[in-house]
């Protein structure tokens, strides 16, 4: 597991780029939502290698880390994680 040495700052530029930038589709969250002071939804997965690109020059990629070591990393810097709610497919 190797989630990147980030500061607050580091996320909170992060969270800028991505309103600039978007989100590939490949980087789109399944389970977990940061939930922005203004109520924005981000991908925990994709923020923290954003974040990991804007302040370590490293490549943006989610491979070293999963989505659970991303939402606790962010949880504990202060950032509000959401489960995402599951869409039920009635057929």
């Amino acid at each position: 597991m190797a989630i990147p040495k980030l500061k607050k700052q580091d996320v909170i530029d992060a969270l800028k780029f991505i309103d600039e930038n978007g989100v590939p589709e490949h980087n789109t969250s399944v389970k977990y939502v940061l939930v922005s002071e203004n109520g924005k939804k981000y991908p925990p997965k994709y923020v923290v290698a954003v974040a990991d690109h804007l302040a370590n020059g490293a490549d943006i990629s989610t491979e070293s880390f999963n989505s659970v070591d991303a939402k606790d990393y962010l949880e504990n810097m202060g950032f509000v994680i959401e489960e995402k709610q599951q869409e039920k497919y009635s057929s």
